[in-house]
This record gives structure tokens, sequence and C-alpha cells, in this order.
């Protein structure tokens, strides 16, 4: 028997990049050219390793294009398994538990979910601090013979750099009672891979770009054939869908005290192709004297004027409490820590600063020791007692 599957994973809908509608609709057609590989491909399954939303609470155009996209599967009788990640994790019911309204939806578990009699799938959804520990590993097993899959949505340190990572898929590996073959995951925005413990572990990277500064969107596909995995390569999210992907050019812009508009104006006009600059997401990072008149409303204007659609200014030269690391970086303006903070609560959270914490640490590059500080300080939950 053989089995191929596509692996997708962080496909992020509902993103507004930098507070872009253009970009929200580029990451719905994105997870959409997806599909277009998986039925093309004739695959036998897709599997999603989280975060297929941006957030806990995603608009309803978010939710309908999932639908619609997963819909087309169903037409075509291809299964779609998945786990939920970090951004979209509640702590009730999940939006994988909606999706399953549709036949071919599944939300993998700790019981494995066969395909084609030649792998059996499993998943875990994204892990919190507090269970990571304790969290009970065993899988049921299968049928003999079969490819034991394991799905997670973790970033781990034998893999990603050292400083986005803090957990062990070694610890995994020792902790289940199933010898995996394979170990597909998500969370990390690059197509990379690594042998752990003698068991190729993979990221299939994200479907869409999210900074200038990440790589190519990817998906994997994974082959097997009569028990034994064949390869897990990886390939571009590109097809005959209009900017998929979107063109992403960063602009270097070194100021002086003498600087004018014209010379931003200049700077990206030398950088990004005249028959592109309208489609493009064009990300201008100022840098030099903090004396120059220019400003980052300065620069978006320039940039307006040049009929760009989806412009970013980052100003290098302002200091901020956050700087937003090269993974996600998103408009510093659609960032509100009192919603996501309400969120908690309404959710029954005891520890929430912790759990704050730990959602700053995963988009924001901040001091860890500062962290805490920050929060008690803007917020005061260090006395609200209701802390472990």
């Amino acid at each position: 028997m053989t089995a191929r599957i596509l692996h997708v994973s962080d496909t992020h809908l509902g993103k507004n990049q930098y507070g872009s509608k253009i970009r929200s609709s580029d990451y719905a057609k994105a997870f959409d050219t997806t599909i277009d590989i998986a039925i093309s491909e004739n695959v036998d399954a897709v599997i999603h390793t989280g975060d297929m939303f941006d957030s806990r609470t995603p608009d309803t155009g978010a939710v309908s294009s999932a639908f619609r996209t997963i819909g087309r599967l169903e037409s075509e009788g291809i299964p779609f398994l998945g786990i939920v990640g970090n951004h979209e994790r509640k702590w009730k019911n999940q939006w994988m538990d909606v999706l399953e309204t549709l036949s071919n939806v599944h939300r993998l578990n700790q019981e494995p979910f066969e395909v084609n009699d030649e792998i059996a799938v499993y998943g875990f959804d994204s892990i919190r601090d507090s269970e990571w520990e304790s969290m009970d590993f065993s899988l049921t097993e299968c049928s003999e013979d079969m490819v034991v899959c394991v799905c997670m949505h973790e970033l781990f340190e034998e893999i990603v750099p050292p400083a986005k990572a803090d957990r062990s898929l070694s610890h995994v590996i020792e902790n289940l009672n199933l010898d995996p073959d394979i170990i597909p995951l998500g969370d990390y925005h690059a197509a990379v891979d690594q042998e752990v413990s003698d068991v190729p572990a993979f990221y299939a990277g994200a479907t869409e770009r999210t900074s200038s500064t990440t790589r190519d969107p990817t998906v994997r596909i994974i082959e097997t054939e009569d028990g034994e995995v064949e390869g897990y390569g990886w390939r571009k999210v590109e097809g005959v869908r209009d900017n998929v992907p979107r063109p992403f050019t960063p602009v270097g812009v070194e100021l002086t005290d003498s600087s004018t508009r014209e010379h931003v104006r200049r700077r990206v006009t030398e950088d990004v192709p005249e028959d592109e600059i309208e489609d493009s997401v064009v990300v201008v990072n100022l840098t030099g004297s903090s004396d120059s008149p220019i400003t980052a409303n300065g620069a978006y204007e320039v940039l307006e004027n040049l009929n760009v659609k989806v412009p970013y200014v980052s100003d290098k030269r302002t200091s901020e409490v956050f700087e937003f690391d090269s993974e996600d970086i998103s408009d510093p303006t659609s960032i509100d820590i009192d919603k996501m903070i309400d969120e908690e609560l309404e959710d029954e959270v005891s520890d929430s600063t912790k759990k704050i914490d730990k959602e700053i640490v995963r988009d924001l590059t901040v001091n860890k020791s500062d962290i805490r500080d920050i929060i008690s300080r803007r917020f005061d939950l260090s006395n609200e007692g209701d802390q472990e």
C-alpha cells in the first residue's frame, strides 16, 4: 500500500497583517492554493499542524473561508486532519470541533486515524506550559506494520534556533509508548527538518509570509509505501492565483539631518520594480539620524503617493518597549493587551499573568526578565490574588 499526505501548517487565516484587509485576503488565497496542490496531486489526506486561524476569535470572513476551502476537499473525498495551534487555542471548545461539522474533518488526538491502511496519524494540540511536565504522551495502539505519524504544534530546541525554543522533542519521543516514524510539526514558519533520536521531524513552514524576512511560503508532501517513509519534501505555495505569494520588498532608508521625502521616494523606486510596486508589500525600514525631518507618517505618505497598496514603515530610530521579531512582524497599533487579558479572564484562567507572558514571548522579543515587571506595572495583575 502507499499513502501521500499534504502537510500544511500556520495558515493564520484572518491575519490583517500591517492592518491591511488585502493581506487578510492573501492568507485566504494561500490556503486555497494549498488545496489546489492537494487536489492536483490527488493526495490521500491533508494534515494541518495548527494555527489555522491567527486568533482565538477569528472574524466571520476567516471562518467562512476555512469552511469554503476545506469544503473543496470534502467534495473530493479527501480527509482533513488537524490539531489546535497556540494562536487559535481556546480553553473549551476549539474551532477544529466546529469544522468537524464537515464530514471530512477530523481533529487528531491520541487515537489513530488510519489512512489507506498504511499510515496511522496521531496529534497533540499546542501544549500549555502548566501542562507540559505532566503531559500524558501515551497513544492507542494501531494496526501492525503501519507508519506511525505524530503531529505536534511546538517549537523544539533540537530543530529551531535556541532563542525561540525551550522544549525538547527528545523528551516527547522518550515518553511515547509507540515508536514514531515521522513527526510533522507546526508553529515555526520555515520548512526545516532534523532527525531527533533517529526520527525525522519537520516543519511545513507557513503558507504566507509573516514578515519581510521570513522565507517563501511552503508545504510538504509526505510519501509512504509498504510501511516505510519514502519522503517528506517541501514545495513552495504558488500557483495560478494572482499574488500568491504576494511579493515582499524590504527597503532600507538611512536618513540624515537634511533628508527629504524625495530621498525616501528615490530609495523605494530603486528597490521595487515599477511593474510590481502596486502589488508588493513594501516594508520601509528607517534608520540614521533621529533629527531628520522625515517621520514614519511622512514615509507612509510617500508610499501612498506611489500607489503602494500594502505599505509598512518601521522606524528603527524610535526606542520602543517592544520590538517585533523576524517571525511575526505586525502592526503595533493592532496589539490590544487589554483585550488579551479580558479574553483570559472570560476563559476563567487562574494564572493570567503567566499566560499573558507566554503570548507576548511568542510574538515579541522582550527580555524575559522584564516581562513580568512590564505587565505588573501596566495592569497591576500581581496584586489581584490570582497567582499560584
